[in-house]
């Protein structure tokens, strides 16, 4: 009688199968449901479906029907959104600036052995800082809808790495405006976006052509996205970073990809992306990863943030605490208290549904008395995990 497995080591065993269908687990060793539960909400869902199209029979009715749900929603999903992106293409084109796509998109053709089975969520676009304006009112035109009111003019350029914009109809996907790879103030100032402008190649998708991220640059961002983003947590994250290496690693040079981690302060995000994909997959070649790592030790700042963007779900204090203690000067650490506990009326009316403006001092006291009630509250869990412990 089979063994059973675990639900993370069934899903890690099946999702292999996209680059190895030879090892696929026996069909009664699968908690089928455990599965559903890990995989379903993911973007990885059809590429699970296609894998265990041979499996069907021994599936439980409903993992199948929900699998195939998903297989068909994604068929929908991504056929529109790659019209949606060459609409945005012809849209940009008078703009005249570089677009680079990243994530979903960039990756469902290159890395899948059918673009079908890596579900695009938004889309995710990036462009130079000095063509954000132009490029913003050129989605404008289009009739894209800004996602987000600013507290205060340039804020979102000073402190973010992108805008949202709502699509106008028939298009679903949202479209996420970058100038840089990281939501994080202290990486915006500290991680040259220049370098990955110059480590880019262009490819066709959805009849045009996009520059995409070479593999190096992706082994940078992809994890960093991963770990500071989203704590780890997606398997199709995961899956794309393993078809990444396992297509490029005969032409990867870790110890040049482990010197730009390190320059850039994100050695402990990548060394820790590469623990867990060898601990989801361990078939997968990582032994030079490793050993490039491992040879490096994370400064005091690399670890610091590391420990902070990692270590919980984000949450509003947090990120507060976070870019306090990495801003550098108590100049730059003002401005940014002003900015987000004194917005402009504008941001207040927008965040507070504010009707008449002789009600926005009372707005101004319930959002100061409530930023000091959380950082009352979660100032000590900060301070401990700035200081490592648990």
């Amino acid at each position: 009688m089979d063994k059973t497995l675990s639900a993370q080591e069934a899903v890690g065993r099946l999702l292999a199968a996209t680059w190895d269908p030879q090892d696929l687990p026996p069909p009664a060793s699968i908690p089928w449901h455990e599965v559903l539960r890990l995989v379903g909400p993911s973007n990885a869902a059809p590429a699970l479906h296609f894998v265990t199209r041979e499996m069907r029979a021994s599936m439980p009715p409903d993992v199948e029907r929900a699998l195939e749900q998903s297989y068909y929603a994604a068929v929908a999903a991504n056929t529109l959104c790659l019209h949606q992106l060459a609409h945005v293409h012809a849209g940009l084109s008078s703009v005249g600036a570089r677009l680079l796509l990243l994530k979903g998109a960039s990756l469902s053709e290159a890395l899948y052995p059918q673009p079908i089975l890596r579900r695009i969520g938004d889309i995710d676009l990036a462009v130079p800082l000095e063509a954000v304006p132009a490029c913003r009112q050129a989605l404008l035109e289009l009739g894209y809808a800004p996602g987000q009111v600013q507290e205060r003019p340039g804020s979102l350029l000073a402190y973010n790495n992108q805008e949202l914009f709502h699509p106008p109809p028939p298009y679903q996907a949202a479209l996420e405006l970058h100038w840089h790879i990281l939501d994080v103030p202290y990486y915006l100032h500290n991680i040259p976006m220049a370098w990955f402008w110059e480590h880019t190649e262009r490819t066709p998708i959805a009849g045009e052509l996009f520059e995409v991220l070479d593999p190096e640059a992706n082994l940078l961002y992809l994890p960093a996205h991963l770990a500071v983003h989203h704590r780890f947590h997606g398997w199709h994250s995961l899956l794309d970073l393993a078809l990444l290496i396992v297509q490029t690693h005969e032409r990867l040079d870790w110890n040049r990809v482990a010197d730009t981690a390190q320059s850039f302060e994100l050695l402990s995000v990548l060394r820790a992306t590469v623990e867990r994909l060898a601990g989801c997959w361990p078939s997968l070649p990582l032994g030079q990863a490793g050993r490039a790592l491992q040879a490096r030790t994370p400064s005091r700042t690399d670890a610091r943030l590391f420990r902070l963007l990692t270590a919980e779900s984000r949450n509003n204090v947090l990120n507060w605490y976070t870019t306090l203690v990495s801003l550098p000067g108590l100049g730059a650490r003002a401005r940014y208290v002003w900015t987000y506990l004194l917005p402009n009326q504008a941001y207040m009316r927008h965040r507070y549904n504010v009707k008449a403006r002789w009600h926005l001092p009372y707005w101004y006291l319930v959002r100061l008395a409530g930023a000091l009630s959380r950082l009352v509250r979660m100032m000590p869990r900060a301070r401990r995990l700035d200081r490592g412990r648990p």
